[in-house]
């Protein structure tokens, strides 16, 4: 792997402090990082912006790159289109990678139709690791079409999976082609779903997604810029709720998106409560339920509608040349390479 070349983009918005940590931790980074590409609001958070150009040292390879309009997918986008390395890294600007990090994920990319791959984040709360349930299984979509998130539990070996979580990822810039993140997705600061809407288009070009629980970043959440985390605003409820609905229904055919409704109405999400998270409201927030109630349903009518916009791509990815052995595809559709030992899906 010593010829590539590894971009680390950060997007940042008012979280300076946090930001200043990522920066150091992707400077003791292991691995080929040539430049790390911090997207930051210069019109809007002109703190961020004049700390990052007093401090051109703050990690080797910084570069500011500003940018004027508002939004999460505006500001990746922005770094995709600079990015010059031959594997692009994403990080939150909460999220601290470990020092292994990145030499733990280019290993994968030696089988060569991997496409994107990431690790754990251990969630983090005044400092301290929040415990959780471990778990096997992370980042599929279940029977129902559900895509089941639980990268911060996860452990076990590395294994394919449908989705990546956004704030620690790394993808093979030739896999990428004229790809970006959605803009079409709703969301005035985060556009929730972005990262599983971004892995989908890159899993259609016949690329594998690889999920290493043994690469790891301290997730230390902070606020989210528009996106309050315990908060469920009916504008919160609405947009999520209509995001994933929309990234839902694009994977689906016809009985699976009945499932998919029956699974809804039968249980739904805290954003759009069923039955059963219709019982769990009354007890939890009993208060809220009706706006919550208002903007998710209002959100699934309008993630179907938003569904059949984005059935048209955001960018054309380009195709694999590999077939899940590792063996180049003919113009018959056969592999080259048998039986090469590679993992395959355990749970997708």
């Amino acid at each position: 792997m010593s010829a590539d070349t590894v971009s680390v983009i950060i997007p940042t918005y008012r979280r300076l402090e946090t930001l200043k940590r990522a920066l150091a931790a992707v400077a003791v980074m292991e691995g080929p990082v040539t430049e790390v590409l911090v997207i930051v609001r210069k019109d809007d958070d002109a703190d961020t912006y004049d700390w990052l150009v007093a401090h051109p040292d703050a990690t080797p390879g910084l570069v500011v790159l500003p940018v004027f309009v508002p939004g999460q997918v505006q500001a990746l986008n922005a770094g995709l289109d600079r990015a010059k390395g031959s594997y692009i890294a994403i990080f939150d600007d909460d999220a601290f990678p470990h020092k292994d990090w990145l030499t733990r994920l280019l290993v994968h990319f030696e089988q060569p139709d991997v496409g994107i791959a990431g690790g754990r984040d251990i969630v983090f709360e005044h400092e301290k690791p929040v415990p959780v349930t471990t778990v096997q299984y992370a980042g599929y979509r279940t029977f129902y079409g559900n895509l089941i998130g639980g990268h911060h539990r996860v452990v076990g070996p590395p294994r394919d999976v449908d989705s990546i979580k956004g704030c620690n990822l790394i993808i093979r810039a030739d896999a990428i082609g004229t790809l970006r993140f959605d803009t079409r997705l709703l969301g005035k600061g985060v556009q929730m779903g972005n990262d599983s809407r971004f892995c989908d288009g890159i899993s259609q070009g016949g690329w594998r997604i690889v999920l290493d629980p043994s690469a790891k970043v301290d997730h230390h959440a902070a606020v989210r810029a528009g996106h309050q985390r315990d908060h469920y605003s009916v504008r919160r409820c609405f947009e999520d709720t209509a995001n994933f609905v929309a990234i839902a229904f694009c994977n689906l055919g016809l009985l699976g998106r009945v499932r998919y409704i029956a699974f809804r109405v039968l249980f739904g999400t805290r954003e759009c409560p069923g039955f059963y998270f219709l019982a769990h409201g009354l007890l939890k927030r009993p208060k809220s339920l009706p706006s919550i109630l208002w903007g998710g349903w209002r959100g699934f009518i309008a993630g179907y509608r938003l569904s059949r916009v984005l059935k048209q791509p955001a960018g054309e990815v380009r195709r694999c040349e590999y077939s899940k052995d590792g063996g180049v595809i003919d113009a018959a559709g056969i592999s080259s390479k048998k039986n090469s030992g590679t993992f395959g899906t355990e749970h997708s």
